[in-house]
C-alpha cells in the first residue's frame, strides 16, 4: 500500500487556512501574497521590490531603523 500525503488546503478555502496577506491572482489561478514596508508610498524617495528565494518568506526581518533613515519603501 503505498502511502499519499493530504491534498493541500488553500488559503481562504474551507478549512483552510486564512488569508493574512494582501495578494494577486496570477494568470494561472495561483495566489501571490505580498507585504508592505517601510515609508508610504507616495512619501518615499526609493521604492524597492525584494525577491526573496523559496528559504525565505515575505515576512523576513529587516532592520526598520535603516529603513526610516534612508526613506524606503519596500514590497516583500
Amino acid at each position: 500500500m503505498v502511502l499519499k500525503p493530504p491534498p493541500p488546503k488553500t488559503c481562504g478555502s474551507i478549512n483552510g487556512p486564512p488569508v493574512t496577506s494582501p495578494r494577486v491572482k496570477l494568470s494561472d489561478g495561483r495566489h501571490l501574497a505580498y507585504r508592505e514596508f517601510g515609508f508610504p508610498k507616495e512619501e518615499a524617495r526609493y521604492k524597492i521590490i525584494v525577491v526573496h528565494g523559496y528559504a525565505s518568506s515575505k515576512d523576513t526581518h529587516l532592520p526598520v531603523s535603516q529603513v526610516r533613515i534612508c526613506s524606503f519603501y519596500l514590497l516583500l
